[in-house]
Order: structure tokens, then C-alpha cells, then sequence
């Protein structure tokens, strides 16, 4: 995923969050400060207005203070403002761009109404300040305002409050010292809708940073389920482990992350086998395959590349190593290399008939065929790398070798050479040598998983490569079980260690 799509991504998903906020915010609040209001309306009403009136006649009520009228009047025009704005957005499902112009508008208001009662009935006073502040605390509380969003409503506020500051000096005729004390008194007042820009700022940078969390969590948790589902699709491309005869093959594939790029091929040429061998013994040709790389875009490739085999063998099932390993090099050289993509492959055609392999190998680690007598026998690489140079300039130069009863093939990729320990030491070729040569009494299908286990106890942390490890034996007594046992081996199985 691009930063460009991620961050798209996330705004969206942030913006959606904040229209759900905005809608349920904006009424919490309007319905909350008209039904405070109300009730401060009513208390002032039944105190200072019902209170006076029912009481004895002996004290007759001395009237109403100008700053209680004041009070009353900013309350009912509290009531009517917030609750008329409340019950309309109840009513209607308004856009987020209204509800935002609606909360704005309602704190300008209510700081400009406010401001001009007080001040027409007692003059200027640095009182007004509170009365200024409180809502538009409330507000920045309460709604999922912006820094700037919330610095807007109280521009024309700030703007009149200082209008009529200075109005209340001239008016005032005062000395040039208290000119001077009412002008900074108006720039402090500058200072009153500070709180509320602070909770609001502080507010909106605490919710991007919790969305932030949640958002790759669950973004997180996303790729986790569709690389899960990638992988069973991944490793349904590989072949069950089977033996046919006296062939068998087996395997192990250990994943540097939840999907890699190492791929097998296998195939028994049961043509050939009703033709020319004993009935069940048929040829088997074998495919190892590593891409350079690993993860989502190693997979990817591999995919493409199973595309290729399958058509190359759809077309003629009987391609020897060498034709194989020269019709891939054509493919990844005009198709992935100019990616940057390369590929390292073995291709090995085991004939039991005449106790031979034949094989082919692209820049791939060397194989090792262990005797029956225990002898050990290097396979190399025959060929560059897949992918490197042009099919003119390319020669697959496959080899042979005796492959009889009781010997053995162990073909691997570079994540079992390249596991280091603590000190950063790789198990290396030697390591994986020493191991084969020097282990006795692993029975056939058995080398996988006990090489896998070496690596793992060399290694210090995670995988830092796709490791795929792949055994062919040459089987001394042909069970008639073997072929019906290894058939119902599952890839997934296969794949855990």
C-alpha cells in the first residue's frame, strides 16, 4: 500500500468517524446548554420574580435588579437560540459542513448577544469574560472542533468586545494612565476563548492519535486475513508429497512471513511408467523455485511463474531439465527482469528405470545426493540465474548422475544456508554438508523436517528468508501402502514444521 493511498485512506475513514461524532455531538450540546438554560430561567423566574410577588404584604418586593433582567433575558434567548438550533437539526439529517457552520454560528451569537445586554445595562467589565468564555468551554468540550475550528466564532465576539471597551473609555473621559489600563484590559480579553482553543486542539490531536491506532489495527488485522487466505491459495500450488514405485518426494516449507516466494513443482510421467517401467515406477520430474525477495510481491511473482510451468508442461509433459530451465529463463528474462525480479531454480528428472537424474540448475544453491553407502555428492549450478541474460546467451548445461536404490536427493532454498546465530554466523553450505553427511539412520521423508530443525536450532530469532527444503529417495523395497499413505500428505502440512 502506497503512502499516498494510505493517507487517503485514513482521512476518509477519520473524516467518517468525525461526521458520526459531529451529528450526535452537536445535539448532546445544543439539547444540553437549551435545558440547562431553561432550568437557570426558571430558577431566576421563580426566585426573583414569583418568589417577591407571593410574599407578605408588610415587605413589599423592592423590584427587579437590572442585572438579574439582564440574566433572564440572556436565558431566554439561550432557550430559544440552542433549542430552536437543536430541534432542527433533529429534524432534518443535515451535512456535516452545516452542522459545523451551526455550532460556529451559535457561539458567535450567543457571545455577541450577550455582550451588547450586558454591556447596554452595567457598562463594560472584565465580568462579560466569563459569561464570553463559559460556552464556548462548553463547545470546544463538548464538539469535535479543530484548532482553527475553534478559534472562528470567537473572532466577531473578541472583535465587538473590544469595540465596546474602548467605547466605555472615551465615553469615560478617563486619565491617559487609566486609557492606558483599559487598552491593555482589552488585549487580555484577547485571552478568552484561549481555553477553549486549547481543550479543542488538544482534543482533536488526542482523537487523531487513538483513530491512528485503531485504523492500523485494523488495517492490521485486515492483511493479516487476506495474507492468511493468500497463503492457502499459495500453498494449494504446491504438490502433494507422494511417493509412486520406488520414487518418492517429500518436503518441508517454512515462510520468512505468512507468504513467501519459494515454489515446487512435481510431476510423475505415468505415461512413460505403463510404457517402458514396472508397473507404478514412474519418472518424476521436480521443480524447486526461489524468487529474489520475499512476501506479497515474492508470491505474486511465484504465481505468475505457475501460470508458466503448468502451460510449458500443458504443451508437452515430457521436457527434460534443461528445456525447462531454458524456457524459464526466456520467460522471467522478458517479463520480470526488468522489475528487478530474478529467480533461482533447480529442475531434476529422476528416470528410476535407469537408475539416473538428470538435472538442470539456475543459479541455485547446490543440491547434494547422499549414496546408499553414505557418500555424498555435490550438485552444482549449471547455469546463471533465471532472468539474467538474454536465451542467445543462455546455455542450461544439464547434468547426470546415478540415482539408485536407497539413495537420496535433498534439494533446499537459500534461507536454510543463510539462518545466523547470535553472533551472526550463518549455518552456511558447510553446516548444511556436515548435517547430511554426518546424520545416520533417517529413514525416507524423514531428512525435511530434521534439517528444518538444525537450521532452527542454529538460527537466533525469526526467519530471515523463505526456506524450503525437498527430499527425492529412491526407495529399497516399494511398499504397496507408500503411494496411498503419502497421497493424503496436505500441502498446509507440508508447510509446518
Amino acid at each position: 500500500m502506497t503512502t499516498v493511498a494510505f493517507t487517503s485512506d485514513f482521512h476518509e475513514a477519520f473524516e467518517q468517524q468525525t461526521s458520526r461524532l459531529l451529528r450526535g455531538r452537536f445535539l448532546l450540546f445544543t439539547g444540553l446548554f437549551a435545558g440547562l438554560s431553561l432550568v437557570w430561567l426558571i430558577f431566576l423566574t421563580v426566585f426573583f420574580v414569583v418568589a417577591p410577588m407571593t410574599a407578605d404584604a408588610a415587605s413589599p418586593p423592592a423590584g427587579i435588579s437590572t442585572t438579574t433582567t439582564v440574566a433572564m433575558v440572556q436565558r431566554a434567548l439561550d432557550v430559544l437560540c440552542y433549542g430552536v438550533v437543536f430541534a432542527y437539526a433533529w429534524r432534518r439529517s443535515l451535512p456535516d459542513t452545516t452542522l459545523l457552520r451551526l455550532s460556529m454560528f451559535i457561539i458567535a451569537a450567543d457571545g455577541l448577544y450577550s455582550l451588547i445586554l450586558a454591556t447596554s445595562a452595567t457598562g463594560w467589565s472584565w465580568a462579560h469574560c466569563w459569561s464570553l468564555m463559559l460556552p464556548h468551554v462548553i463547545a470546544s468540550a463538548c464538539l469535535p472542533w479543530t484548532f482553527a475550528q475553534a478559534v472562528r466564532p470567537m473572532l466577531p465576539v473578541l472583535g465587538l468586545n473590544a469595540v465596546l471597551a474602548v467605547g466605555a473609555a472615551l465615553m469615560a473621559g478617563a486619565s491617559e494612565a487609566k486609557w492606558g489600563l483599559r487598552m491593555s484590559a482589552v488585549g487580555l480579553t484577547a485571552l478568552v476563548p484561549v481555553p477553549g482553543i486549547v481543550i479543542a486542539g488538544l482534543k482533536h490531536d488526542s482523537r487523531v492519535r487513538d483513530f491512528k491506532v485503531q485504523f492500523l489495527e485494523s488495517r492490521y488485522g485486515q492483511f493479516r486475513r487476506e495474507l492468511t487466505d493468500a497463503r492457502k491459495i499459495h500453498e494449494s500450488l504446491f504438490p502433494r508429497a507422494e511417493a509412486r514405485g520406488s520414487v518418492r518426494f517429500d518436503y518441508r516449507y517454512q515462510p520468512m512471513r505468512l507468504i513467501g516466494g519459494d515454489y515446487l513443482y512435481a510431476r510423475f510421467h505415468e505415461g512413460e511408467a505403463r510404457t517402458h517401467a514396472p508397473a507404478g515406477d514412474a519418472p518424476l520430474t521436480l521443480l524447486l523455485i526461489d524468487v529474489t525477495g520475499h512476501g506479497v510481491a515474492a508470491a505474486l511473482t511465484v504465481n505468475r511463474l505457475y501460470g508458466e510451468v503448468e502451460r510449458l508442461f500443458g504443451e508437452n509433459p515430457d521436457l527434460r531439465p534443461g528445456e525447462v530451465i531454458r524456457a524459464l529463463n526466456r520467460y522471467v528474462y522478458h517479463t520480470l527482469a526488468n522489475h528487478a525480479l530474478y529467480v533461482t531454480g533447480v529442475c531434476v528428472r529422476v528416470d528410476p528405470r535407469a537408475d539416473r537424474l538428470e538435472f538442470a540448475s539456475a543459479g541455485h544453491p547446490p543440491g547434494f545426493l547422499r549414496g546408499v553407502d553414505g557418500t555424498l555428492d555435490e550438485l552444482p549450478s549449471t547455469t546463471f540465474l533465471l532472468g539474467a541474460v538474454r536465451d542467445d546467451e543462455f546455455d542450461p548445461a544439464p547434468q547426470t548422475r546415478p540415482f539408485v536404490r536407497g539413495d537420496t536427493l535433498i534439494l533446499y532454498t537459500d534461507g536454510a544456508m543463510e539462518a545466523a546465530n547470535a553472533q551472526g554466523h550463518q549455518f552456511g553450505l558447510k553446516g548444511l554438508q556436515r548435517t547430511i553427511a554426518s546424520v545416520a539412520g533417517i529413514g525416507p521423508g524423514d531428512w525435511p523436517a530434521m534439517l528444518l530443525t538444525a537450521v532452527d536450532r542454529h538460527r537466533a530469532g525469526p526467519p530471515s528468508d523463505d526456506t524450503l527444503v525437498v527430499e527425492v529417495s529412491r526407495l529399497i523395497v516399494t511398499a504397496e501402502g507408500a503411494g496411498t499413505r503419502q497421497a493424503n500428505h496436505q500441502p498446509a502440512g507440508a508447510a509446518r514444521v
